[in-house]
């Protein structure tokens, strides 16, 4: 079995890229196993740069951007609603608006911030957002994703490794019958 340092020495003298000759003798150094978990691992690899390539789009979806106002409570909703809305009044350009709130359990009266869209309607009904619950891009996310991205491919490739490895063979006495 060929480990990886003579590996990179050989790749590096003979210039693997230019040479494809040289990559198949390095190449079938390796037992198939190995090249086997080699590809599983090389597939992994470029899962993960592929994934981080794209971008964040790929664990968080972009929102509009928004404005934060504070809005009051007009007309409150009961939590045992399977789909409570509540109304909210904030003021917009010096104009009193309201609007639809996806909650519940607030007093009437009681003041809350709440995220516009930019891209709302000047007229019409309008649904806001508690501005604390706003989601959107996030850097935590995309860790998160890339990391599990990481950990899917590892596991896949060990699983290669296990389907290669086959069953573990069991040594058992036998017992000659007396």
């Amino acid at each position: 079995m060929v480990d990886i340092r003579t590996l990179l020495r050989s790749v590096f003298r003979a210039r693997i890229c230019d040479d494809r000759r040289v990559l198949r003798q390095v190449v079938q150094q390796f037992s198939p196993k190995t090249r086997a978990l080699l590809v599983a691992g090389l597939a992994g690899l470029v899962v993960i740069v592929l994934t981080w390539a794209i971008g964040p789009g790929v664990f968080a979806v972009k929102q509009d951007p928004v404005r934060t106002v504070t809005a009051a409570v007009i007309e409150p909703a009961s939590c045992a609603d399977p789909r409570p809305v509540e109304k909210v009044r904030f003021t917009e350009a010096g104009e009193p608006r309201d609007a639809s709130l996806p909650a519940c359990g607030h007093d009437k009266g009681e003041e809350l911030q709440v995220a516009i869209p930019h891209a709302a309607a000047t007229a019409g009904p309008l649904t806001v957002r508690i501005a604390e619950t706003y989601t959107g891009y996030s850097t935590m996310r995309r860790s998160v994703g890339l990391l599990l991205v990481a950990l899917s491919s590892a596991g896949g490739a060990t699983y290669a490794f296990l389907l290669l490895r086959g069953a573990p063979s069991r040594h058992r006495r036998r017992v000659q019958p007396v």
